[in-house]
């Protein structure tokens, strides 16, 4: 898979979003960069609607997926965010990690890995717990998204469930909408994603 591409994309957007709102360079196409702005609010809305409901005490943030992006660090007491190892190699160093979070290697498409890897990092499975996952499901196999699906409702106990990931429509008529996400789809298929 090639995901590292479109994590640094996704990164770079949101952390250059001020710039390009106030006049700045973008670092993608303005449109783009705007679904990356509305992408971003929209998680961070729901991240602390999430926190209303469990409290931020006690609480932990299961970042599936979550790569290069360290901007949900203070969601919660403690952060683990899971991702393949081709990412994760391009974090920055460890002094400059936020103390709160563990970055964890494993593929999601193998839920044993990823049940041993949690453990090894003292994941709580009955402790509150809010599960993100940003355009995860796209990047994996129907079958172990499926699989992924089924392993966060038997093993996290007490989960809040953000999920963003594009819903396309192949066999849809030309509008706005459907253009962008056959745009999205030809993307996939260049990174042979």
């Amino acid at each position: 898979m090639n995901v590292e591409r479109t994590a640094s994309e996704a990164i770079q957007c949101k952390t250059g979003l001020e710039q390009f709102v106030a006049g700045g360079k973008p670092t993608q196409t303005p449109l783009l960069s705007k679904m990356y702005m509305a992408r971003s609010k929209l998680i961070r809305r729901s991240l602390e609607a999430a926190i209303l409901f469990h409290g931020r005490e006690n609480l932990q943030l299961l970042n599936l997926g979550g790569g290069l992006d360290i901007g949900y660090t203070d969601i919660a007491e403690t952060q683990f965010v899971v991702d393949l190892p081709n990412t994760l190699k391009n974090l920055p160093p460890s002094n400059q990690l936020p103390a709160n979070t563990h970055y964890i290697t494993c593929n999601l498409e193998d839920t044993d890995a990823l049940s041993r890897s949690l453990s090894v990092y003292s994941f709580d499975f009955n402790r509150p717990t809010i599960v993100l996952m940003e355009c995860v499901l796209s990047y994996i196999r129907e079958d172990a998204a499926q699989k992924l699906l089924r392993w966060i409702n038997e093993h996290v106990r007490h989960c809040v469930f953000i999920a963003y990931d594009p819903i396309c429509g192949v066999n849809a008529s030309e509008s706005k909408a459907k253009s962008f996400s056959r745009m999205m789809l030809e993307r996939f298929q260049e990174r042979k994603a």
